[in-house]
């Protein structure tokens, strides 16, 4: 899976259609997801976790496998 037709602010969805977030960037093979609804911290989804592209991004896992395997992006505060 290529990043080219995945661009930011496009909802991800999981293979059910239950909305993930969305995309807040693509770095290197993974996109960065913006889930507000359960942390503030970005999260990373490998590319080859997508399905297909259209308006939104469709992954080929369930919402369960996702928050699995998921990656949290580290933040640094100042102090």
């Amino acid at each position: 899976m290529t990043a080219e037709n995945i661009h930011e602010w496009m909802e991800v969805l999981d293979c059910s259609g239950a909305y993930m977030g969305v995309v807040e960037s693509i770095e290197g093979q993974t996109i960065k997801l913006r889930n507000g609804f359960f942390e503030d911290a970005p999260h990373l989804l490998p590319l080859e976790w997508v399905d297909r592209v259209d308006q939104r991004v469709h992954l080929n896992k369930t919402s369960v496998q996702v928050y699995d395997a998921w990656e949290v992006v580290a933040t640094m505060t100042g102090g």
